[in-house]
């Protein structure tokens, strides 16, 4: 009898040992010199991690990594022919088959920051899911993303990425610095952090890559130590207009996040009675109709939170105030939506009633669920 229920007990525990959760890997590190330049508001750095993922996906042909814009990159051409060799790799193959499960780059730059930046594992335990990480990762198997991670190990291992990394040295440094030089001569940054004011949002590191060319991307990345970081990764030949926009999306973002239950109704609402006012065959613009999310209307609000840096700070900028505002008024054309920014102006002008942009969230929420579409 006593045999039969060690049995039982071994077999329980033998079911429990399957559906546990995977085991985060516990890689050998990489050394590698990171280049990076700290600054007053943000650091600057080619980051390892995102330029192996970069090459993986490359590799992959997944969109976003196989633009045209540096088709004539010096950098880009000697890595193409450097990872030829690399094409059938585990890691390539297993981002083909996530691609397939509609992962995007967006993803793929997310899981880059969850890595530890010398790559010997993760900086959180996936499961649960990290809440940082980029929601389409939820449909895969936390056991495929750290194989994934796993084999982007291997391929930097077997690569040598290290000795690709420190012959661009000079490269990355020119890069760092031209954008740090054009970012801190119009203050922007300082700008941002004084407007905003979300201590969520400490001291963004900003990522410079030429093998990442779909212009700019933002995320968030929480360890285990429950330090949360910022990270702005672009295209290092963008223009500056559009790193300046995705900043400004760090912060929007957090006010959608917070907020969108509150707005929601009425938004997706003015939303689409606009779309309907606006279309010459409603019943074809009712079948093509899509229902936006928090990340469009954040991005709505970056667009004309980004007129009142301009006017205060337009001088050096890329853009003059008057043209980018008439240009947000032709492309959004709903008058009543631009009314947001008087609204915006009296919180600017009255920082001792709101401090922080979340203060001013009530204001802001009654003006949009009192949004309606203009006759």
């Amino acid at each position: 009898m006593k045999k039969l229920i060690s049995a039982a007990i071994a077999s329980l525990c033998l079911i429990a040992s399957a559906f546990s959760a995977p085991k985060a890997p516990v890689l050998k590190p990489i050394d590698i010199d990171v280049v990076c330049e700290k600054g007053e508001y943000n650091d600057f750095v080619v980051d390892p991690r995102i330029e192996i993922i970069a090459i993986a996906c490359r590799l992959a042909e997944m969109q976003g990594f196989t633009n045209v814009y540096g088709s004539g990159d010096e950098l880009i051409g000697q890595t193409v022919t450097l990872y030829e060799k690399y094409k059938t790799h585990k890691a390539v193959n297993t981002i083909k088959s996530l691609m397939k499960k509609e992962i995007s780059n967006d993803a793929m730059i997310s899981l880059a920051y969850h890595i530890k930046p010398d790559f010997s594992g993760t900086i959180i335990d996936f499961s649960p899911f990290p809440e940082t990480l980029h929601f389409e990762w939820k449909k895969i198997p936390v056991k495929t993303i750290y194989t994934l991670i796993t084999q982007l190990h291997d391929l930097a291992v077997e690569s040598n990425f290290q000795r690709l990394y420190t012959m661009n040295r000079s490269t990355y440094l020119l890069d760092i610095g031209y954008m740090k030089e054009r970012l801190e001569k119009i203050q922007f940054s300082q700008w941002a952090e004084d407007f905003f004011k979300d201590e969520e949002i400490q001291h963004p590191v900003i990522t410079m890559s030429r093998l990442c060319c779909s212009f700019s991307y933002y995320d968030f990345a929480k360890g285990s130590d429950g330090k949360r970081l910022s990270y702005l990764t672009t295209y290092s030949g963008v223009d500056l207009y559009s790193v300046e926009m995705c900043y400004m999306d760090f912060y929007t973002q957090l006010y959608a996040s917070r907020n969108w239950e509150t707005v929601k109704d009425n938004f997706l609402k003015y939303d689409r009675d606009y779309a309907m006012k606006m279309a010459s065959d409603k019943k074809e613009a009712e079948k093509n109709y899509k229902t936006p999310s928090d990340y469009e209307f954040a991005i709505l609000l970056s667009a004309i939170s980004y007129a009142l840096f301009l006017k205060d700070n337009g001088d050096e900028a890329e853009i003059s105030y008057e043209e980018y505002v008439g240009a947000i008024e032709k492309s959004l054309a709903e008058p009543n939506f631009m009314k947001i920014f008087p609204l915006l102006e009296e919180y600017s002008a009255d920082r001792e009633k709101y401090p922080t942009f979340q203060d001013f969230a009530p204001r802001l929420n009654e003006f949009i669920n009192a949004l309606t579409v203009s006759e």
